[in-house]
């Protein structure tokens, strides 16, 4: 299992999670965006992610990074090129 810090207050803020989850707090507003981080509206308007929402988020297994398409055609080219002499 993943090392997940111990979390010791039940409400973070986006700029916490930023750098308990070691991303950009852009990338954190998406989440709450995109619903994919839950978080409780404070009366003044801020936005708090609980403690279990982050611990969550934090076992959520890494997303795989993709392929930019040209880099993996060059390489489909490179390989064929390589491979068929005198085609």
């Amino acid at each position: 299992m993943r090392d997940v810090p111990a979390l010791d207050k039940p409400l973070y803020t986006l700029a916490e999670v930023a750098v308990i989850t070691r991303r950009s707090p852009g990338l954190v507003r998406r989440w709450v965006h995109r619903r994919q981080l839950a978080v409780i509206w404070l009366e003044d308007g801020t936005p708090c992610v609980p403690a279990a929402a982050l611990r969550a988020r934090l076992l959520r297994p890494p997303r795989i990074e993709r392929v930019r398409r040209d880099a993996a055609r060059e390489a489909r080219h490179r390989t064929r090129d390589d491979g068929s002499a005198g085609g």
